[in-house]
């Protein structure tokens, strides 16, 4: 049994959330506190367990986790989706027992996408000594307190961010897929496996992700064999009009054709590439980023889209070891519908914490970082996940076909040797 550190008491209304939730068999959304404009909203909260183990000084924090993000306004969608992923977790987790029969709890903040908002919430957060805080994949909530966050020697857990944080302090982590290991899978494939040899490159540089994997897939594909023989951006300078058909005559004037053409922008330009391209007679394979796993790509693109291949964070139909009970948990716990990529990684990155806390036996930073980061990983609703030594995660991306099958056009998840 882990001991119990001297905290400042608890604020009554997060007993009383307490009681509500233990006093009962289910266990049901609670329902949010507002205080003033930092949107405080408590779901469990309870005294920490700890195990004095770490270096002179170190303090044990709470048995408690921090979650900051846009629940309202801009990018709510995504603090929304993070939120609801990690109380997922919470309530499978806790109901399983939790730690030593004590449950982890959760404090979430809406900074409403502000930055000297997210800086308050956090300083709440660790005048309540949190262990952990997690942000959801929005600029303010992963970039305005990761040095607050580094001074102060708390796990910081960024959900889904592209930007590379880790540089920022030991303490800080990103746990998203990254595009680097996601195209060299890609391209392998595209090379090794579909036996193509000569690319096109189509960026949208009015996008900023799309000129970094563009860069990525011309790092990449010399590497496995494969070169790209011409370029083009469907962003016209002298219009300031994006058109991505406007890309096809280049494409058409090459001779020999080109094997296959990498598009590095979004799912609408995708699916009217993709239109045009079919339209020219042109029959080489779409290959993009995760921006095309989307139903927007699929029905909009309709048939033409059929025989691209992309690769993304997650697929809800994959086969892991918990995708069944994320599935599941998340329907009782979100009333948000279907879960998107941010509350899988939420999901998981809860799980590792937690799965952290427990073989540390201990909730001092310094020991839970030191198990967090582990190359065995935990196996969840994203597939294997683990943490490196520099914070980034350790991910393998899922590879994906736009195939027709029964008369629907949808994403099929490929198998490695495919």
């Amino acid at each position: 049994m882990l001991n119990r550190p001297t905290t400042s008491p608890l604020p009554h209304f997060l007993l009383i959330l307490l009681l509500t939730l233990t006093g009962c068999g289910e266990s049901p959304q609670p329902p949010a506190e507002e205080l003033g404009k930092e949107s405080w909203r408590a779901e469990v909260a309870v005294p920490p367990p700890s195990q004095p183990k770490a270096p002179p000084g170190e303090l044990d924090r709470a048995l408690m986790i921090g979650v900051v993000g846009p629940l309202t306004g801009e990018g709510a969608e995504f603090g929304q989706q993070v939120r609801d992923g990690l109380m997922t977790a919470a309530h499978a987790f806790n109901d399983a027992g939790g730690i030593d029969g004590q449950p982890i709890g959760v404090i979430i903040g809406d900074n409403e996408g502000d930055s000297e908002l997210t800086r308050g919430i956090v300083q709440g957060f660790l005048q309540k000594n949190v262990l952990a805080i997690f942000a959801a994949p929005t600029g303010w909530s992963t970039f305005a307190a990761t040095q607050i966050v580094n001074r102060s020697e708390t796990l910081f857990i960024a959900v889904g961010p592209r930007r590379r944080i880790s540089r920022s302090g030991p303490y800080i982590f990103r746990l998203a897929l990254a595009d680097e290991i996601a195209i060299a899978a890609l391209t392998k494939m595209a090379v090794s496996q579909m036996g193509l040899k000569r690319f096109a490159l189509v960026t949208s540089s009015l996008y900023e992700h799309s000129l970094t994997t563009s860069a990525l897939f011309k790092q990449a594909l010399p590497v496995e064999g494969g070169e790209i023989v011409v370029e083009g951006d469907t962003y016209d300078t002298y219009t300031g009009q994006s058109g991505p058909d406007k890309v096809v005559p280049t494409l058409l004037k090459v001779d020999p054709p080109v094997d296959g053409i990498l598009f590095t922008g979004g799912d609408e330009e995708g699916a009217t590439l993709a239109q045009a391209l079919q339209k020219a007679g042109i029959k080489a394979p779409l290959l993009g980023n995760e921006d095309l796993f989307t139903d927007q790509f699929l029905q909009a693109g309709g048939e033409a889209v059929v025989g691209s291949r992309l690769y993304s964070t997650w697929h809800p139909k994959s086969d892991t070891p918990h995708m069944g009970r994320f599935q599941t948990g998340f329907s009782q716990v979100s009333k948000l519908g279907v879960p998107e990529r941010f509350a899988a990684l939420a999901y998981d990155g809860f799980m590792l914490l937690a799965e952290a806390i427990q073989k540390a036996r201990s909730t001092k930073p310094s020991q839970v970082r030191e198990v967090l980061v582990n190359p065995e990983g935990f196996p969840g609703a994203t597939g294997q996940t683990a943490f490196a030594e520099d914070g980034e995660a350790i991910k393998e991306p899922v590879l994906m076909e736009v195939q027709s099958l029964n008369g629907q056009i949808q994403f099929v998840p490929l198998p490695p040797e495919s």
